[in-house]
């Protein structure tokens, strides 16, 4: 895995930053699609999550972007933590996803594809993990946002433009998905019923063009996935935003065989994410 270095780190804000955009005001440059809010429950305390496919016009260019929110609703204990991973995807599978962003009680995590520009149609589909250190009882769990329609970068719009990819079929456990010759299963993550049922290869599409699969180690690794799990403490948290969590990280696009790299997959920080953020603000301010 490579780490493409930025050269601006977010720092303490980064979560009040990235949730600064969030919710648009109707402005004729920038709209949203939203996945609708689902809430759950952790060991006593109440998260809420949702998904939007947003497009917006940057310098007269179309634009556009997955974006995952993930925050609190209410719980027995402020020691909570969050974290919010955005994924955009098309008919194959990934097209771009965020590294893991994380918040702390009572602030939320927003996280923020990369920029899609005028390209594929698009659906929004995140990633929220949910953490409760009350007396120490309680581990990570991870879930899904609902998922927005089928959206298209035509300048500031953002329509439906086909419904759900697989509506009406039954969602793939870990052990319903095909194989190849080796034994890895492999399809596009929008089937998985949960994060952790997720295919050992994900379908994604790399930046060359080329379509490929991912492998789901390397990509929670490169998002911070994999890191969740193992933060207890704010301390844990706080050292992973400052050394890992602004950066652009690159990993292989490989062909079914899991062995011939066929591309890269980029999983964006929260440097390229502050970027992104911003350059909706603007284009919502008018």
């Amino acid at each position: 895995m490579m780490k493409s270095k930025r050269s601006r780190k977010l720092g303490i804000g980064a979560a009040t930053l990235l949730g600064a955009s969030l919710m648009f005001s109707g402005a004729s440059s920038a709209s949203a699609l939203d996945s609708g809010i689902s809430t759950w429950g952790w060991h006593g305390n109440v998260y809420t999550n949702f998904a939007q496919a947003s497009t917006w016009v940057s310098n007269g260019v179309p634009a556009g972007a997955a974006v995952t929110y993930t925050g609190f609703t209410n719980g027995p204990t402020t020691n909570q933590y969050a974290a919010s991973r955005a994924r955009a995807f098309d008919e194959w599978g990934l097209w771009c996803e965020s590294g893991n962003v994380f918040s702390s009680y009572p602030n939320g995590a927003t996280a923020y594809s990369c920029n899609m520009g005028g390209g594929p149609s698009f659906y929004s589909q995140g990633v929220s993990y949910a953490f409760n250190a009350y007396n120490a009882c309680c581990t990570w769990s991870s879930f899904y946002t609902k998922t927005t329609g089928y959206v298209t970068a035509n300048g500031s719009k953002a329509a439906p433009a086909g419904g759900a990819l697989f509506e009406g079929l039954e969602p793939l456990t870990a052990d319903a998905w095909p194989a190849n010759e080796s034994g890895l299963t492999y399809g596009n993550a929008m089937r998985a019923a949960s994060p952790a049922d997720e295919p050992d290869l994900i379908a994604a599409t790399a930046t060359n063009g080329e379509r490929g699969y991912v492998k789901k180690v390397e990509l929670d690794k490169a998002a911070g996935g994999d890191l969740a799990i193992g933060f207890t403490s704010s301390t844990q948290i706080a050292s992973y935003k400052a050394t890992e969590e602004n950066f652009d990280h690159i990993i292989p696009v490989y062909a079914l065989d899991a062995t011939t790299v066929i591309g890269e997959f980029t999983v964006v920080g929260t440097d390229t994410q502050a970027e992104i953020a911003a350059s909706i603000e603007k284009a919502e301010r008018g």
